[in-house]
């Protein structure tokens, strides 16, 4: 009897032993999992409390937050600081426009570091990124998502070239983290004019851009190149492109429902890209046919900077007739700035009182040509300037933004030397004109720059060149 109570004591004190070792290491266990917790919760409540004072502290002198966002950048399982910075002067000064910043601050030790400084000259430019198959959804510049599914966070965001008042390119980029530094998924940015736009779904981009058509003008509706690029692993490749059969609102309709289509892995309704192609519409001249086709061969052929002539007018130039002004201008874009330029001063106008084939029907009056107080410029560098009024938007976009650079250049050879600054400055496109308006007001003052002062109003006889007057 005795031997049973001995037993029965045994199997108790065994069960009360094992009771206290595991009421231990569950009391251990809740004990590490409530300091993780605290941790974390600290982690969440030192991020939520990030004052006002702070992002002031990490915010570059003379720069401004646009937006800023948290998320565990580095994977360090700590959150990270985004912020998307933008100069408080976006005031061009001569140069370019103050450089666009997008930092990356890590926590380290309990105070914020910077492991990321990215930086173009352009300003940023807001709610241009649309998302998740919706044309009119439209998420701010900045966003932090695992966009291809691959546990890395990634970074997009998009800023925008200005390139004149009716011109500019948003270029949207995406990074993320890996391997101690931040890497592009893409192999250059994704860029796309104001009315376009970026989508993204199930590991596939679709971007999108005006594509102008014959005798189209900018403020009509265009139909859209599309590019579609999918992730193979590393990078985003292009794998597909169209171009919409309808135009403006209904054009980015169509290509929100081809897009869903393909992430359904269903065949989309296309028509074939149309080759590049001048505006048949808009003015030629004929006696400036025969002199840039002879310009044209010239240029080609030409390597190092220098302004191109044609026989007759070196002959004019041998002979001293040219304006001096005209001289002195041609000799600052190509000898300084470094330029090929291909370009016509008298010829075609022999006569001293020759009158003005650029001129609007009604509006006679004796061409500068006619006196070498004018040059006109057909090409420049690799661009020709006629590629403004292409229905290619790529081809475009190369005579857009050389003109652009060509309009400033002048502008600052005129402001450093006053005699040089002209009095006529001419392209087809009144976007330019108005940003060069602006840019004469802001440097010389006078009329308000939306009046499109009275010597700067143009028709379609400018598409083909630039043209530059005394």
């Amino acid at each position: 009897m005795k031997r049973w109570y001995w037993i029965v004591a045994v199997l108790i004190l065994m069960v009360a032993t094992l009771v206290i070792v595991f009421g231990q290491r569950s009391t251990e266990q809740k004990s590490t999992d409530h300091k993780q917790a605290t941790k974390q919760l600290k982690s969440e409540q030192k991020l939520a409390e990030i004052s006002e004072d702070i992002l002031q502290g990490l915010t570059p002198d003379g720069y401004a937050i646009k937006k800023w966002v948290k998320a565990d950048i580095n994977q360090d399982k700590r959150p990270d600081l985004v912020l998307a910075c933008e100069a408080k002067d976006l005031k061009y000064d001569g140069e370019g426009f103050p450089p666009a910043k997008i930092l990356v601050f890590a926590d380290k030790n309990g105070r914020w570091q910077e492991i990321w400084n990215f930086q173009e000259n352009i300003p940023l430019q807001g709610y241009v990124v649309g998302r998740r198959n919706n044309i009119s959804d439209k998420e701010p510049v900045l966003t932090v998502e695992d966009i291809n599914k691959d546990g890395l966070v990634e970074l997009i965001f998009s800023l925008t070239y200005y390139y004149g008042a009716s011109g500019g390119t948003i270029n949207t980029h995406i990074y993320n983290y890996q391997k101690d530094r931040f890497v592009s998924l893409l192999e250059k940015p994704l860029g796309h004019d104001r009315n376009g736009g970026v989508m993204i779904d199930d590991k596939k981009i679709c971007l999108y851009g005006e594509k102008w058509s014959d005798g189209e003008a900018s403020f009509d509706s265009h139909r859209y190149k599309v590019k579609v690029f999918q992730w193979d692993g590393n990078k985003y490749v292009k794998k597909q492109e169209f171009i919409t059969q309808a135009k403006g609102d209904a054009g980015r309709k169509e290509v929100s429902q081809n897009f869903q289509r393909i992430v359904q892995g269903k065949p989309i309704i296309v028509k074939k890209p149309a080759e590049p192609e001048l505006m048949a519409g808009l003015y030629k001249d004929s006696t400036d046919i025969a002199i840039k086709a002879d310009l044209k061969k010239r240029w080609k052929k030409t390597k190092s900077p220098q302004y191109i002539l044609d026989d007759y007018d070196r002959r004019c130039f041998q002979s001293g007739q040219e304006d001096i002004r005209v001289l002195k201008m041609l000799e600052e874009l190509t000898k300084n700035k470094g330029h090929i330029l291909a370009v016509r001063v008298k010829s075609g106008h022999p006569k001293y009182d020759s009158m003005s084939r650029e001129s609007d029907p009604g509006w006679q009056n004796i061409s500068p040509h006619s006196t070498a107080q004018a040059f006109d410029i057909f090409y420049a560098d690799k661009v020709e300037i006629g590629w403004q009024a292409s229905k290619d938007g790529e081809v475009r976009y190369k005579a857009e933004k050389k003109i652009r650079q060509l309009m400033k250049e002048i502008l600052e050879i005129g402001r450093r030397n006053s005699n040089l600054l002209p009095t006529q400055l001419c392209v087809y496109k009144k976007g330019d004109i108005l940003a060069f308006n602006q840019e004469a007001q802001a440097l010389y003052g006078g009329y308000p720059p939306d009046t499109g002062l009275r010597g700067m109003m143009v028709g379609d006889r400018y598409w083909d060149r630039i043209h530059v007057g005394y």
